[in-house]
């Protein structure tokens, strides 16, 4: 099924099908940021998440006012 594999960089391969083409394959296919240990720690991961959750929120509770376009979050939300 594979005609060749190469290395393009650490934590990325290359495989040429026999069809010609090409898959590239990042972290040997595990989870990127912990197989490339490349990834934002926990701390960092831990906040984004939090922040998306009370943006969740925010929206539940306000979504009637809003249009179809692109809102930012208000800083006292994004604050918390």
């Amino acid at each position: 099924m594979t005609e060749n594999r190469r290395r393009v960089r650490e934590n990325v391969e290359e495989y040429t099908l026999e069809t010609g083409k090409h898959v590239i394959v990042l972290g040997e296919g595990r989870l990127v940021n912990l197989a490339a240990a490349e990834g934002h720690p926990p701390s960092v991961m831990d906040m984004s998440f939090a922040n998306q959750a009370l943006a969740s929120e925010y929206i539940v509770k306000n979504h009637k006012g809003f249009k179809n376009e692109v809102y930012t979050l208000p800083k006292s939300v994004d604050k918390k």
